[in-house]
């Protein structure tokens, strides 16, 4: 999975322990750094998931689909009604469209709307 940090501190997947060593490290560094390509089977942990699931990692790409495949190019405001804030906020990022840590979702979509439009 190619995975982005959207939190402000590093986020460090480690592969399994073998041999006193780990097999591998995936640094995921937060900011306007480049997403981490991390096997499907580390991805599957408890730890990453939960981390999915409260928006600090978010899933550019699984299986060659991108965020910007799934979203259509719709511009009405249903559109991005189905996306949760942290979807928002990745395709805000994708588009070079500032995000502030107290932006709402509603001026988020409007952001995007803006953009669209443009």
């Amino acid at each position: 999975m190619l995975l982005k940090n959207t939190k402000a501190r590093l986020i460090t997947i480690n592969g399994k322990f073998e041999n006193g060593s780990r097999s591998a490290a995936y640094q995921i560094k937060p900011g306007k750094n480049p997403s981490v390509e991390v096997p499907n089977e580390l991805c599957d942990c408890a730890f990453v998931q939960a981390l999915i699931e409260d928006g600090s990692l978010v899933v550019e790409s699984e299986d060659d689909v991108t965020l910007v495949d799934v979203v259509d190019d719709d511009t009405d405001a249903d559109s991005y009604a189905d996306m949760s804030k942290t979807d928002i906020v990745a395709l805000c990022e994708a588009r070079d469209i500032e995000v502030n840590s107290r932006d709402t979702k509603a001026e988020l979509v409007s952001k995007l709307q803006d953009a669209d439009a443009e």
